[in-house]
């Protein structure tokens, strides 16, 4: 994952799936890890499931998710 970023991190896989759909709209790509250790342990993850963005798009990423109310 050269060059992709961290932008935000969520408890519930769902709300991350949410987001990356919410990004993907706007034409920007995204990836989401940490899912699946969620799903492993009932949907919850304390350690955080992340949402990735390739660097150019981090900032426009970090100002959509906030306007969204993510």
């Amino acid at each position: 994952m050269d060059n992709w970023v961290k932008v935000m991190s969520f408890n519930y896989p769902h709300n991350a799936e949410l987001a990356k759909n919410f990004l993907e709209s706007k034409e920007i790509p995204s990836i989401v890890k940490g899912e699946m250790g969620a799903q492993a342990i009932g949907y919850f993850s304390p350690d955080g499931i992340e949402l990735y963005v390739p660097q150019e798009h981090a900032e426009k990423a970090v100002a959509l998710l906030k306007e969204g109310g993510f």
